[in-house]
This record gives C-alpha cells, structure tokens and sequence, in this order.
C-alpha cells in the first residue's frame, strides 16, 4: 500500500516531470479503475485453476512489474501504461484476496484480530505514502521515489515469499 499509495497519489506530477502530454498522463491515469475492475475478474477466472496463494503471489509480482516498468525507462507511452495495467490488476485483485489470503495462512481463530492488524498497517502506509514520496521527491526527484517503491514492492515480494516458506516448513513438521 505504501508503493501504490506513493505512485498513484503522485502519478501526475511524476509524468510532468519526465515530459509527458498531460493529456496522455491524465488518460492513463483514468485507466487505473477500469483495469482493477478486469484484475477482478481475471482474478475469478484464475480462481478455477490456481490457488489463494499463487493467485496473492501473481497479484504482489504485478505491483513489482509496475514499478519495474516506471523504474526502466523515463519517457514511455508504453511503459506507463504498463505501468497502469499492472498496478491496477495487482491492486484490484489484492483488494480481494488479502482476507482470504489471511485466511489461508492464519486460519479463522483470531482472524478479526489478525486482519484487523494488518488492516492498520496498510491504512497507515497508505496514508503516510503521498508525504513520505514528496519528501522523497524534494531529496531527489522522483527517480527517488520509483526507486524506492520499487524496493519496497520487491520487498513485499520477498516478505510474502518468506511467510509462505516458514507456513510450509511449520506445517509439514
């Protein structure tokens, strides 16, 4: 949340400064709902063939491949649209599964609890992250905040990763 409430909250003035067409960035930017909406069902139609735990990892790999096609290259039409398809799949599928999700890895004891937690650090994160990437910016540009998010999206990965290895492992023994 921290990634996507950076990137998208400073989406705009992002596409400014690499010298985008307002037009263009504005266009793309009113893509985003749209394509959660086709995440969603994406997200129904893959429900058939995989699992809550391969369909969260497809989800948190789009909101790194987002920012992977904001970090590769400055000034792409393409690119940013990319950009516009894979975050807007990832957070509109991710919408859907974090309870299940907890769910699948927690169990259902204690799930308010649980949810509810993890619930608090995503609003925080998503309302800390307009500040925290125009402080980025005023460091240096926003170069720095792309950067950054997509360190902490592959984070996120990893994190993810790492639960589902400890779950696997503490199971299976």
């Amino acid at each position: 949340m921290l990634s996507h409430g950076s990137l998208v909250t400073h989406f705009l003035p992002m596409m400014d400064e690499r010298g985008m067409d307002l037009k263009v960035a504005v266009l793309a930017a009113s893509l985003l709902g749209p394509v959660q909406v086709l995440g969603r069902l994406l997200m129904i139609h893959l429900e058939r063939w995989l699992s809550i735990v391969q369909i969260t990892a497809m989800t948190i790999l789009c909101l790194v491949a987002a920012s992977v096609a904001l970090y590769v290259d400055d000034n792409s039409r393409e690119l940013v649209f990319v950009f516009i398809v894979f975050q807007g799949m990832g957070i509109g599928i991710f919408s859907i599964v974090r309870p299940l999700i907890i769910a699948e890895l927690f169990g259902y004891q204690g799930f308010g609890a649980i949810s509810g937690m993890i619930s608090l650090f995503s609003l925080v994160a998503m309302a800390a992250a307009p500040s925290l990437a125009a402080w980025l910016w005023l460091i240096n540009g926003y170069s720095l905040v792309i950067s950054i998010m997509l360190m902490v999206a592959i984070g996120a990965a990893v994190v993810f990763g790492l639960i589902i290895i400890i779950r696997r492992f503490s199971v299976s023994r």
